[in-house]
């Protein structure tokens, strides 16, 4: 009975034991069903980056139809103001034709009517740039100009060698410090390891050598240089070091070229004389084979040809009409005519190019200096100042706005009174110019919220690029899908909001400023089209800047679910911070007491103050979660990879 009892004992538990094995396989088996379906249930990674993507492309393309109604609305004040500018000049005692001071007119402006006047004389034969008699009237922007078309000209004909130069002192201190801190960077995209605070240390020293140095330097020589110093600091291989800086050959072509071009314009500079094409082409030449020591300096001085020739006469024309706006601008009141004006440009042609007869040229400046031409400069002049000073005004009350412009014209016509111009313009198209300027402030505050939103998408994207995303569970996978679902819908809200309520607003505006400025006049209706364009760009630019904080939160929500729940906790100091350049993102030695190497993902990592996360020999203390990669090297053949911080602040 009792064998039995016991033989019972053991069939029980041996069945009990197979029920709940088969119970563990059934729970098993339903668990992983259940899995599937979520996982099913849930886009992959990689759907959710091509959906991240596409709400990317929608971003910028707000940002660009923006820009277009911005310019729109440009374009619809632009009419309005000049609307009121053209009622304004029937003021009583407004003399549109008159010019009371030169220097109160657009610069931009003044220039290019200047630019016309020499051009016209030329054109018509009067006037020749081919000579000038004082260099140093020339702008240096464009003798600068005139050296580098030179130099493209002699590299063309292969006349110029950029292999090497006569000394140092050659190259700009600059574009040595630009040359030297680029060969350090490529050797640590090589792999070279390289502390950040001694890169400074290396660059000056090297430089300090190169600059003890005598007689011809060539690009291996500075490698070699360079080469030397990062071995002393890091203990490799000099010769290794020397095969991790190939870019710098043709960034040593660079600099010869800064230095060909800063000795180009000394020498120009140092021109005594009449100074013709010729004389022109002997300084560059000697320039050139001064700094290189190479090729021949007939072969060179022979290179520049007509590129160059066109170039001086750029230059030689600028130089005039610089000269005659520094002339133009001490003449005011009666003194400033439309006599002096061509007087003084043609006395600025003939005494700067040695060349021409002043009665003939004179004479020959009335098609581009007239009445007409003064006119339209001075009103041009008017609309841009108003135009400049619009959104400073403390309110765009009708009075503001038509001092304003009254202010304008007294200013560089000297005619009128303030009074009268005001009452020569309809309060209507001053209101309609404050609903424009206003439309203008809120289409500009729109943009700068969506740039700043596209900023964090793109670091979103940055984010989901990561190879530490690659393991995400489905609740990462889902919480990120969410995510970039609402930011899909956001910035097409957004899309929305601008292809047709915006829209719709600056297109109606704009109608009506054509219509206004093409009539001569603006109604009471316009006023009330205007105004309730106005109050829906207000009400629509405040929705959509809302919408574009709502994708904001999505794209930190999408980078924070990358996330799988398994942080740990790091922190020490910050020895070493490497740039991964392929990868674009930071590898970071971090000391103890809790260090290691960890990565920082620009987009990826949350930042804390004191945000000083890429410089060395500060503390940090972060949080740090799964792998992310670092990829540099010639052809981003170097892959590494290091767990990456999720959060992390900094010291000052």
């Amino acid at each position: 009975m009792s064998l039995l009892k016991k033989i019972s004992h053991n069939q029980l538990a041996i069945t009990l034991a197979l029920c709940f094995a088969v119970l563990l396989v059934g729970l098993s088996a339903w668990k992983a069903n259940e899995v599937r379906q979520a996982r099913a249930a849930v886009p992959t990674l990689a759907e959710i980056q091509a959906n991240a993507k596409l709400a990317q492309g929608v971003a910028q393309n707000n940002l660009t139809n923006l820009s277009a109604l911005q310019t729109q609305t440009a374009g619809a004040l632009k009419n309005e103001v000049t609307l009121a500018v053209n009622q304004a000049f029937t003021a009583t005692g407004v003399n549109p034709n008159s010019l009371t001071s030169f220097g109160s007119l657009d610069k931009n402006i003044a220039t290019n009517f200047l630019n016309n006047a020499v051009n016209s004389a030329v054109s018509a034969g009067t006037a020749n740039l081919n000579q000038i008699t004082n260099v140093a009237k020339i702008p240096t922007g464009d003798l600068t100009t005139l050296a580098t078309k030179a130099l493209s000209e002699g590299l063309s004909s292969g006349a110029i060698n950029l292999s090497q130069v006569r000394n140092i002192d050659q190259i700009p201190t600059q574009a040595l410090n630009s040359l030297l801190n680029s060969g350090v960077q490529e050797a640590m995209n090589n792999g070279l390891s390289l502390q950040a605070f001694k890169q400074g240390d290396v660059v000056k020293q090297a430089a300090s050598v190169l600059n003890g140095m005598t007689g011809p330097i060539n690009a291996d020589t500075i490698k070699n240089v360079l080469g030397s110093q990062l071995a002393s600091v890091t203990g490799a291989s000099a010769g290794d070091i020397s095969g991790m800086l190939s870019g710098m050959t043709s960034g040593f072509g660079n600099a010869v070229q800064s230095g060909i071009i800063a000795n180009a314009v000394d020498e120009l500079k140092n021109i005594s004389g009449t100074v013709d094409f010729t004389a022109v082409k002997n300084a560059l030449g000697s320039a050139t084979f001064s700094t290189t020591n190479l090729g021949s300096l007939s072969s060179i001085t022979n290179s520049f040809g007509s590129l160059t020739q066109g170039a001086l006469q750029n230059a030689i024309g600028s130089g005039v009409s610089a000269q005659a706006l520094q002339s133009l601008s001490s003449l005011a009141g009666s003194s400033l005519n439309l006599s002096s004006i061509q007087n003084v440009i043609g006395n600025s042609l003939t005494s700067l190019t040695g060349s021409g007869n002043l009665s003939s040229i004179v004479g020959s400046l009335s098609s581009s200096v007239n009445i007409g031409a003064l006119s339209s400069i001075a009103k041009d002049s008017i609309i841009a100042n108003t135009l400049a000073k619009l959104p400073n005004l403390s309110s765009l009350s009708v009075g503001n706005i038509q001092n304003l412009i009254g202010g304008q014209i007294m200013s560089i016509t000297g005619t009128g009174n303030l009074a009268g111009i005001a009452g020569a313009m309809q309060a209507n198209v001053a209101n309609i110019i404050g609903g424009i300027t206003s439309m203008q402030g809120n289409l500009g505050n729109l943009s700068a919220v969506l740039t700043n939103s596209l900023g964090n998408i793109n670091g979103m994207m940055t984010s989901l690029s990561s190879n530490a995303l690659s393991s995400l569970n489905v609740s990462a996978l889902s919480s990120m899908n969410v995510s970039v679902t609402n930011l899909q819908s956001s910035v097409g809200n957004i899309a929305s909001n601008i292809s047709t309520n915006l829209s719709s607003a600056v297109s109606s505006v704009s109608s009506i400023s054509a219509s206004n400025l093409a009539s001569g006049s603006a109604s009471a209706a316009d006023v009330s089209s205007v105004q309730s364009a106005e109050s829906s760009t207000a009400s629509q630019t405040t929705s959509s800047a809302t919408e574009s904080k709502s994708g904001d939160k999505s794209s930190s929500d999408t980078e924070e679910s990358g996330s799988n729940g398994s942080a740990q906790p790091f922190g020490g100091m910050s020895n070493m911070v490497f740039m991964c350049s392929c990868s674009g993102n930071y590898r970071i030695n971090v000391g103890g007491p809790v260090g290691g190497t960890y990565m920082y993902q620009p987009g990826g990592t949350r930042v804390y103050p004191y945000n000083m996360i890429t410089s060395p020999g500060v503390w940090l203390l972060g949080l740090y979660d799964s792998q992310a990669s670092c990829v540099y090297g010639p052809k981003c053949a170097r892959h590494e990879s290091y767990p990456m911080m999720t959060i992390v602040g900094t010291s000052e």
